[in-house]
């Protein structure tokens, strides 16, 4: 449980952006516009949409990989911006997560069961979320508001 609580601590500080003197970070309730959504079925990405290169994200022992498609943020608006992330575990199991209304996406395995997703909505919010893939339950969900 330690190991968690500073995983999660560490990539919440890995993950904000530089400050200036004069901004402060303050915490809302999740937007439920830009949360997540997980189903057991696999997620598309309309083709019309212009697509950035696919990449994979696979946990540190191997149990999960995540294959991520995002539309493409210099052709896209964010408002229309879409991601589709394919889950695989070893044992066959297959999660599909879909995203939309983002800026930026980061990935990151903070162990084999959790899956950490943060986006940057806009310019003045971002969205931090914690996924575990065995349990298909989110355990962890911030927005995160930039003010000056």
């Amino acid at each position: 449980m330690k190991c968690v609580v500073f995983c999660l601590a560490a990539a919440l500080v890995l993950h904000a952006a530089p400050l200036t003197a004069q901004s402060r970070v303050t915490y809302d309730s999740v937007a439920i516009r830009h949360r997540a959504q997980v189903s057991r079925d696999a997620c598309s990405i309309p083709a019309s949409l212009k697509m950035k290169d696919s990449y994979q994200v696979a946990s540190e022992h191997g149990s999960w990989s995540a294959s991520v498609q995002e539309t493409d943020p210099v052709v896209v608006p964010y408002d229309q911006a879409r991601a589709c992330i394919q889950l695989r575990g070893r044992d066959g199991l297959r999660l599909g997560i879909t995203l939309g209304d983002f800026r930026t996406l980061r990935i990151q395995w903070v162990n084999e069961r959790l899956l950490y997703l943060s986006t940057d909505v806009g310019h003045v919010a971002g969205v931090g979320q914690l996924l575990d893939v065995e349990e298909m339950k989110w355990v962890y969900a911030m927005t995160q508001l930039y003010r000056q």
